[in-house]
């Protein structure tokens, strides 16, 4: 599948519950509130994961937001 850029990574991992935002075409930030354990975090990145072996490159990403370089 076609990887794609951090924006639309950022969209696809959104649509399945995990808040990141791309702070350039290849990085995503993400951080976490202080009732967030391990396990959650853990979970948010198996569902990253998930999302980059089925790819995004078919899903238009944001070119704006608070993190968004381009």
């Amino acid at each position: 599948p076609e990887i794609g850029d951090a924006t639309q990574l950022a969209a696809k991992a959104f649509d399945e519950g995990v808040k990141v935002g791309a702070s350039g075409s290849h990085r995503l930030r993400a951080c976490t509130h202080l009732d967030v354990d391990r396990d959650q975090v853990l979970e948010a990145a198996a569902i990253i994961g998930r999302c980059v072996e089925s790819g995004v490159g078919d899903l238009v990403g944001s070119a704006t937001g608070p993190y968004s370089r381009g």
